[in-house]
């Protein structure tokens, strides 16, 4: 086995286990549009439960909808259970701290693992590229 490989899977491995260790007990949650393919739902279901993503006020979590760069901010923040240093210097044009998304942006910019998209903007609102996603989870990840 290569290290990186075995360097992802310990990673993989711990992360799984800080999940069950320290996450709440698992609610139950109904989406009425979840995918067909069984295990795309599942994943979306498991997360919900876990409380690592939501959905809309509908009971929907419309799978098709493209995911903005705050929303991944989101979802790593919490599922690497990150805390925010208040004492950051970064700052970003955009985000402003009374934005929902200012603590999971911060964070992940602090960690270097989300950048500013220019010289002082992030733009939280625009959608994550593929390529972006790739470079998000590598860095996390540390792959």
């Amino acid at each position: 086995m290569n290290k990186k490989l075995f360097n992802a899977t310990i990673a993989s491995v711990m992360a799984i286990g800080a999940i069950t260790l320290v996450a709440p007990p698992a609610q139950a949650v109904y989406f009425k549009d979840l995918p067909k393919d069984p295990e795309t739902s599942a994943a979306i279901q498991k997360m919900a439960e876990f409380g690592l993503i939501s959905g809309y006020a509908d009971n929907t979590f419309r799978p098709n909808v493209s995911i903005t760069r705050a929303q991944a901010a989101e979802y790593i923040y919490k599922v690497l259970q990150l805390e925010m240093d208040k004492s950051n210097p970064l700052s970003f044009s955009d985000v402003k701290k009374s934005d929902w998304f200012y603590p999971y942006i911060m964070t992940l910019a602090e960690y270097g693992f989300m950048n500013a998209v220019s010289a002082k903007k992030f733009e939280p609102n625009r959608v994550l590229t593929r390529g972006e996603m790739a470079t998000l989870v590598k860095r996390a990840f540390d792959l």
